[in-house]
């Protein structure tokens, strides 16, 4: 059993605010774990590349190969002077009965002082396309801006900026108007506590958010239904971006 606190239960906020409000949030789960350690988090109800009550398969994330994970992601960073000589930690949410599908996943990379070098933001859409968002040279948690490039949403453009702000217990994805400043949206993941990684606590899991997986899908879908009903301009799919990453503002 890994003695850590890999399990977290988070509250979900998004609030849409042009050119009308239409806001949600929800509980869920989700895990923050160093890579190197996925080997050890096996268990009687979490496995590795195969079905389980809870799952995790190595083709889900960056190229979708089945080569490990350091591999790929310091393949991603490198060109970028990222050297990812220290610990990784991926935050993501595990599939459930075998379906699994991440909106966002957040990769911290360190250094070889063990200081925050680096964070990757993967970002899938429901069309099955996926990009990158690198933020790194700041060795803090602090906001940092990047051009929005990839289609998430056909109720939203894929003009304006993107502001990221982390610390250890919550992360903030805003999208602002860079012609007005005013946002479109604001969003967090708030940390509300953790628990050690073990068999019994992904059980109790797995109680009190039943296929969550499913349901993230699902609210995908509602909110969007939602959204087409009070009459939000439709935006169809743009071709994705010829290049997979994209790079923080330079202030």
């Amino acid at each position: 059993m890994v003695k850590n606190n890999y399990i977290n239960e988070a509250l979900v906020y998004h609030e849409r605010f042009k050119p009308f409000n239409h806001r949600f949030y929800y509980k869920m789960f989700y895990l923050k774990f160093p890579v190197d350690k996925l080997d050890e988090m096996k268990n009687a109800f979490f496995s590795l590349d195969k079905f389980n009550l809870f799952s995790f398969y190595t083709k889900d994330y960056l190229d979708g190969s089945s080569r490990p994970l350091r591999q790929k992601i310091i393949e991603i960073v490198a060109p970028e002077n990222v050297k990812a000589a220290g610990e990784i930690v991926l935050q993501t949410s595990p599939r459930v009965l075998g379906y699994g599908f991440n909106p966002v996943s957040f990769w911290y990379i360190y250094d070889e002082n063990q200081k925050l070098e680096a964070i990757l933001a993967e970002v899938n859409n429901t069309f099955g396309d996926r990009h990158y968002y690198l933020m790194h040279g700041f060795g803090e948690f602090k906001k940092i801006a990047t051009p929005k490039v990839f289609h998430v949403s056909p109720f939203f453009d894929i003009e304006g900026q993107y502001e990221f702000s982390f610390t250890p217990k919550n992360v903030d994805i805003d999208y602002l108007d860079k012609k007005t400043g005013d946002y479109f949206f604001k969003s967090a993941f708030t940390q509300i506590r953790t628990h050690e990684f073990s068999a019994k606590n992904l059980l109790k899991m797995f109680f009190r958010y039943p296929f969550m997986t499913f349901f993230v899908t699902g609210r995908i879908h509602w909110q969007a239904f939602k959204l087409y009903l009070k009459k939000a301009q439709f935006f169809t799919r743009p071709v994705p971006p010829e290049k997979m990453l994209t790079k923080e503002v330079k202030s």
